[in-house]
């Protein structure tokens, strides 16, 4: 089985350090728990990562996005075959208004 390595876009990079900087002002530990949890939850996208769904919000696009869920947020990445790379392209927080599921490219 073909394994994968998980990049992470800046965009998915900025919206993980927004969700610690808010997060950290309740608790900086839990904050630190809570993006190291979703960053080894996001590992799981090495092997197999076309078993998720497709993100329905973002079907008309060019690139095929799929998304993993994890406690209230929702991973969102492509794979890139030819390199065998998952780029995280977006972190999105599921409690948020779903017409703020917007990529910036």
């Amino acid at each position: 089985m073909d394994e994968y390595k998980v990049v992470i876009a800046d965009f998915a990079f900025e919206s993980i350090r927004k969700t610690h900087d808010f997060l950290k002002n309740f608790s900086k530990t839990n904050a630190d728990k809570q993006v190291s949890d979703l960053l080894k939850h996001s590992k799981k996208l090495q092997t197999l990562p076309r078993k998720n769904p497709l993100e329905p919000s973002l079907q008309q696009a060019a690139v095929e996005y799929r998304f993993l869920l994890f406690k209230n947020f929702k991973i969102i990445y492509t794979i890139l075959e030819d390199e065998k790379i998952v780029l995280l392209v977006m972190v999105f927080d599921t409690r948020q208004q779903p017409g703020k599921l917007k990529l910036p490219f």
